[in-house]
């Protein structure tokens, strides 16, 4: 899945990140996995641990291993808008892709 997405650091002391993902045409209608990952000096990436993720009104999303979040749906209309809580509050340059519910391989 070709997502756009983008990390922004909200609170560096909490290690809270803002994540923004634009969602591929066409827009997936079923349930999707965030992954994140760190991107080192090599361009490689490592899935980061997470605490905690929320949707920008509030809602709870899973954390189910390290460098996911999901289930959830993009909205009907514009990106999707989570924020999420490094397990060790660090300021880091992250790796924000999708993929649809099953397709675990993608993220890889």
């Amino acid at each position: 899945m070709d997502v756009k997405g983008r990390a922004f650091l909200r609170d560096g002391d909490a290690g809270v990140y803002a994540l923004i993902v634009y969602p591929p045409k066409p827009r997936p209608t079923g349930l999707v996995y965030l992954s994140v990952a760190a991107v080192g000096d090599d361009s490689l990436t490592t899935a980061v641990r997470l605490k905690a993720a929320r949707l920008a009104g509030g809602r709870k999303l899973e954390v189910p291993r390290p460098g996911q979040i999901g289930p959830v749906a993009f909205p009907k209309s514009g990106p999707l808008r989570v924020e999420a809580t490094l397990a060790e509050p660090r300021r880091l340059a992250l790796d924000v892709t999708a993929y649809e519910e099953g397709n675990a391989d993608e993220a890889e």
